[in-house]
């Protein structure tokens, strides 16, 4: 599934991008769909993605289950762990959105130059003034969840390095 939606999107995006490397991106999806390197499930989904550059995710995504035992509250654990996917997917779900707000933007603006009606003018000068002020409110959103991402790594990071230092200096121990 994730390879169609590529091949999708990676047309779609090759025309503001540059044809070439979105079909290219699209093409190589579909391509691993079909010869089996992929299932539909998706083996590089989101947080799989994320987890290559965000260390927080990767510990939760990838690591977690090593150094289980050396959680001191789960239950605590669990609640930061829900907190922050909330605010990475809060944050990716408004980053969506000011994407199809920008399309939307310079459909508007290239209908603006190409109207000459001036009744047309005015209510594309409003939808043009709308579309600004949406996408002035989604980018405030979304640094004020990446805030509260960053305010959560202040108390997770110390947190990962107790329970990973915790196995370290026991196994440095046996």
């Amino acid at each position: 599934m994730a390879g169609w939606l590529g091949a999708i999107g990676g047309a779609v995006g090759g025309v503001i991008g540059g044809v070439a490397g979105g079909l290219a991106g699209g093409a190589r999806g579909v391509a691993r769909i079909a010869f089996g390197l992929e299932d539909d499930a998706g083996e590089n989904d989101f947080y799989e993605q994320r987890a290559r550059v965000d260390q927080v995710l990767q510990f939760f995504e990838r690591d977690y289950y090593k150094y289980e035992g050396y959680v001191p509250d789960h239950a605590r654990l669990e609640k930061l762990r829900v907190e922050y996917y909330n605010c990475v997917n809060a944050a990716d779900f408004q980053s969506e959105i000011i994407a199809q707000l920008v399309d939307e933007l310079l459909e508007l603006r290239g209908a603006l130059r190409d109207t000459i009606d001036a009744a047309s003018r005015k209510e594309i000068g409003i939808k043009l003034a709308h579309a600004r002020l949406d996408l002035g409110e989604r980018k405030s959103k979304r640094r004020q969840k990446e805030r509260d991402r960053m305010r959560l790594l202040e108390t997770l990071s110390p947190l990962i390095s107790e329970i990973k230092m915790q196995r370290w200096l026991e196994e440095q121990e046996s």
